[in-house]
């Protein structure tokens, strides 16, 4: 049976979602998706979606030095929305670069607007994702304030989301503000 090249790239995202959902995925399943998604580049080394989820693969497996090319090539041959330019901010994050990660999450919060991914409920979590990552930020840089700002504006697009609870119950707790952070940095149910 011959595969669209869509049916394809869909088919290896699908296995990219579960092996991301499963905590306990052995190294020979990653390489074995990575080997497919390098064969579909190969013959097709233009298309924004492979580069698009070629470079999450990276980004997830801790290689942000080929994740970061890879998605700003993507852009470069169509992908939109905040998608990609979430995950650039969360590559440069995770290598602590933190100045390039706001400045792609700005750019994430600028794309959301105008092509957000809205859930079952009606929620842009394009935008939301955006706003916590930004918050996150000045957790880690000491700036509580500024989390709870950033926090909060997330909440108020969605008020479950856990990652802007968690971040601003860590910045709350930085504050001193001991009862409430413990509470919101529960009620996220990161454990």
């Amino acid at each position: 049976m011959n595969l669209t090249l869509d049916e394809a790239i869909d088919n290896l995202f699908a296995m990219h979602q579960e092996l991301t959902k499963n905590g306990n995925v052995k190294p020979e399943e990653w390489k074995r998706l990575e080997s497919q998604y390098n064969n579909l580049l190969n013959r097709n080394p233009d298309n924004p979606r492979i580069l698009f989820q070629l470079g999450t693969y990276h980004m997830q497996t801790g290689n942000a030095g080929l994740a970061i090319p890879l998605i700003e090539r993507a852009i470069t041959f169509g992908a939109s929305g905040g998608g990609p330019y979430l995950n650039i901010a969360a590559a440069y994050k995770i290598e602590h670069k933190d100045e390039r990660a706001l400045e792609y999450y700005k750019k994430a919060l600028e794309q959301s607007d105008a092509h957000g991914v809205v859930d079952e409920r009606g929620i842009n979590q394009d935008k939301v994702f955006a706003l916590h990552g930004i918050g996150s930020l000045y957790v880690n840089a000491g700036e509580p304030a500024t989390c709870v700002h950033w926090c909060n504006k997330a909440l108020a697009v969605d008020p479950d989301d856990r990652h802007a609870m968690w971040n601003k119950g860590l910045a709350l707790l930085e504050q001193g503000q001991f009862a409430e952070g413990f509470r919101i940095y529960d009620e996220a149910g990161f454990k």
